[in-house]
């Protein structure tokens, strides 16, 4: 169990975070106090009645919080802006490790479906030697058959 840190994650740009994970404001606050919490889903939930009373007692702070250099949406931007960057962006990561998983599988299509073929080619062939076979063996039983009616008939006469 590691021991807890009054100090919290790491603010935006220090030792880079999961582009996940919330960042915190360098004052440690958080948005909590305003109504805007993430629930156990990873879901933003606002509280109205929060952020009226928030702004009501100081509506500077509740600017600043949203639209200020470090609020709200500036990390939100850079959170943004690193997830979606096209070459190193975790957005850009999962399309091409999906795209590569997407490739495999059909690889991987493609291989069974020319074993497939390849087995079916057996099993025609192998299908074709036993008519072959059962035709040969259905002609001797009619010569036999033939020939034992004949030596009846001989024998009988």
């Amino acid at each position: 169990m590691r021991p807890a840190s009054s100090a919290g994650p790491p603010p935006c740009g220090r030792s880079p975070p999961r582009w996940s994970r919330p960042c915190t404001p360098p004052d440690g606050g958080t948005l909590s106090s305003f109504g805007v919490e993430l629930d156990r889903y990873g879901r933003l939930v606002f509280d109205e009645e929060r952020l009226a009373a928030a702004f009501a007692e100081d509506p500077d702070a509740v600017g600043a919080a949203f639209a200020g250099p470090e609020g709200f949406l500036a990390r939100l931007q850079q959170v943004a802006e690193k997830a979606s960057d096209p070459h190193t962006g975790s957005l850009t990561s999962l399309i091409t490790s999906s795209t590569d998983g997407i490739q495999r599988l059909n690889d991987s299509i493609a291989a069974w479906d020319e074993r497939l073929a390849l087995r079916r080619t057996t099993l025609e062939r192998q299908y074709t030697a036993l008519e072959v076979a059962l035709n040969q063996l259905q002609s001797q039983s009619s010569w036999l058959a033939s020939q034992l009616a004949s030596l009846d008939n001989d024998n009988g006469s």
